[in-house]
C-alpha cells in the first residue's frame, strides 16, 4: 500500500500497489534483487510470528484466553524503506483483520493486472480457512474411540503419534502381544488372528467378544496393515460401521480376480475410457489351473511373477524365460494343496484377455497366512512387520503367486483419500524411480508427479 508522503500511513487512506511496481518505481528492476527482497520481508514476517508463538508457549490456556487458543493467522506490518539503494523492512506492528481486508483489495484490484503477477484471488482468505477448517476437523476427530486392527510394522509409527496429537483414542488389537505400539494406544487386545484353525468370520467374532468384554464403543473401524483388511471390513458390517463390503475387498485382494472385474466391466457411452485398459493379463497357479504350461499358452515372455495378494512389492520378480519360470516356481512349492487357489470341482478357463478365472470364484480362508513356506525367496503377505530386534523365523508364509504379462515403462503411484459413500476428497500422483530388477523395489519417489497434465 502506498500513502501520502507527509502523512502518516493508514490502513483505510492508503492505495494498493504491488511489490513489483514499488521496486521498479526505485528503480530495482533485476529479478533476482527482487527475489531477495521479497525472501527478506518473509523472513522478517515469519520472525514476528515465531517470537508470539514461542510467548504462547510460556502461557497457561487461561492467559492464551481459553483451551487450546493459540495464534494461527497474523499479519505484520511493515514498511519499507529505501535508503543507499538499500531496501529494508522495519516491523509497524502486528494485525489480523485489517490485514485480511487489505489483501482482499489487493486481490480485487491487482489480481487481474500484469501489475500483480504474484496476486491471486483467493490467496490470503484461503490461508485463513484452511487453517479454520483443520481446526474444526481436528476439534470433531477429539475423543472419538476408533478400533484399529494390525499394529504392522516400525514403519506405522508416525500413526499412534498423529492419533495422540488429534486426541483419537485408538483401541488397538494385534497378534503380537509385545508390540511396541501396545504402549502408544488407549488401549491394547492382544488376539491371535493369524491361527489358521479359524476363518476370518471366526476371527471377526472373537475379537468382536474381547472388545465387548471391556465395555468398548466405537466411532469407527479400520486397518493401516494389509493383511488385516478383510478381517477390518467383517468387523465394520458387525459393528454396524461405516467402512468397505467384506466381499469388495476379498476381491481387491486377489490380483487376478481385480484383473478380471477390470476386463469385463462394461462402460459408459461413449466408451472412453474402458476400464480393461488399465488390466494386465495375468494367470493364477495351483491346483486346477493348468499350471505354467497353460499360462505359457496366454502369456508371452517375460513376465513377472507375483503373490495373488500384498504389497510393497514384496516377493515380485521378472522372469525372463521358462527355464527361469519353472525353477522359482518349483522352490516356491505351488504344487502342494495348501496352495489350491481355485476349488478344484467344476472348471477353470482363460478368457480372451489372459486371466484365469471360474463360474463361480472360490472365497479363501485366510488368503496369505497358511500358503507354502519360501524364505529364500523373500515373500510375505506385505511389507514385513517382523520387529528387527526378535530372532527371524525359519519360515515366512506366503500367498499363492501368479504370472503377470510384463509392462514397461515409467512407475506411478495413485493415492486417493474417499469419503462417505465413494466421494472423492482428494488424489495424489507421485512418480517412483526406476526399480532395482530383477526385483521391483522403488528406489526413489516424487511429488508432485512431472508427468504432463494430460
Amino acid at each position: 500500500m502506498v500513502g501520502r508522503a507527509e502523512k502518516p500511513l493508514c490502513h483505510r487512506f492508503t492505495l494498493p500497489q504491488s511489490l513489483d511496481t514499488t521496486l521498479e518505481l526505485w528503480g530495482v528492476l533485476n529479478e533476482t534483487q527482487k527475489r531477495k527482497i521479497m525472501v527478506q520481508i518473509k523472513d522478517t514476517a515469519e520472525k514476528a510470528m515465531k517470537a508470539i508463538m514461542e510467548e504462547e508457549k510460556k502461557m497457561n490456556h487461561k492467559e492464551r484466553g481459553g483451551n487450546k487458543v493459540q495464534t494461527d493467522i497474523l499479519g505484520v506490518d511493515m514498511l519499507l524503506t529505501y535508503v543507499d539503494y538499500m531496501v529494508s523492512p522495519v516491523i509497524l506492528g502486528v494485525t489480523t483483520d485489517l490485514c485480511l481486508e487489505s489483501c482482499g483489495i489487493h486481490e480485487s484490484v491487482l489480481g487481474s493486472q500484469a501489475t500483480g503477477k504474484s496476486t491471486s484471488v483467493g490467496s490470503a482468505s484461503g490461508l485463513l480457512i484452511e487453517t479454520m477448517l483443520r481446526r474444526s476437523m481436528m476439534y470433531v476427530m477429539e475423543g472419538k474411540e476408533v478400533l484399529v486392527i494390525g499394529a504392522g510394522g516400525i514403519s506405522k509409527k508416525f500413526i499412534w503419534e498423529a492419533a495422540q496429537n488429534y486426541g483419537i483414542k485408538i483401541h488397538l488389537v494385534d497378534s503380537n502381544p509385545g508390540h511396541f505400539a501396545s504402549s502408544l494406544v488407549t488401549s491394547f487386545t492382544h488376539y491371535n488372528y493369524e491361527d489358521c484353525s479359524c476363518d476370518d468370520e471366526e476371527h471377526a467374532q472373537n475379537i468382536l467378544s474381547a472388545v465387548r468384554e471391556k465395555g468398548l464403543h466405537f466411532s469407527g473401524c479400520m486397518t493401516f496393515w494389509d493383511e488385516c483388511t478383510i478381517l477390518a471390513a467383517i468387523l465394520c458390517h458387525m459393528l454396524g460401521l461405516p467402512g468397505p463390503p467384506a466381499n469388495a475387498v476379498r476381491l481387491a485382494k486377489r490380483k487376478t480376480q481385480t484383473q478380471l472385474r477390470l476386463l469385463n466391466m462394461t462402460a459408459p457411452s461413449p466408451p472412453f475410457p474402458y476400464a480393461g485398459a488399465f488390466a494386465v493379463p495375468c494367470f493364477p497357479l495351483g491346483p486346477g489351473t493348468g499350471g505354467v504350461e497353460a499360462a505359457e499358452s496366454v502369456l508371452s515372455y517375460p513376465l513377472v511373477l507375483k503373490p495373488e495378494s500384498g504389497a510393497g512389492a514384496v516377493g515380485v520378480r521378472l522372469i525372463q524365460d521358462a527355464e527361469e519360470c519353472r525353477r522359482l516356481v518349483k522352490k516356491m512349492g505351488v504344487e502342494s494343496e495348501s496352495c489350491n487357489l481355485l476349488n478344484n470341482d467344476g472348471h477353470s478357463t482363460i478368457d480372451a484377455g489372459g486371466v484365469c478365472h471360474k463360474e463361480e470364484v472360490c472365497e479363501p480362508r485366510n488368503v496369505g497366512r497358511c500358503e507354502p513356506e519360501v524364505p529364500e525367496l523373500g515373500l510375505s503377505n506385505g511389507v514385513s512387520s517382523i520387529d528387527p530386534t526378535e530372532p527371524i523365523k525359519a519360515a515366512i508364509q506366503t500367498p499363492p503367486p501368479l504370472l503377470a504379462e510384463y509392462i514397461t515403462g515409467s512407475e506411478h503411484d495413485v493415492d486417493l483419500v474417499m469419503g462417505f459413500n465413494g466421494r472423492l476428497l482428494a488424489a495424489y500422483v507421485s512418480d517412483n524411480g526406476p526399480t532395482l530388477l530383477p526385483g521391483f523395489t522403488e528406489t526413489a519417489a516424487a511429488l508432485p508427479s512431472r508427468l504432463s497434465q494430460e
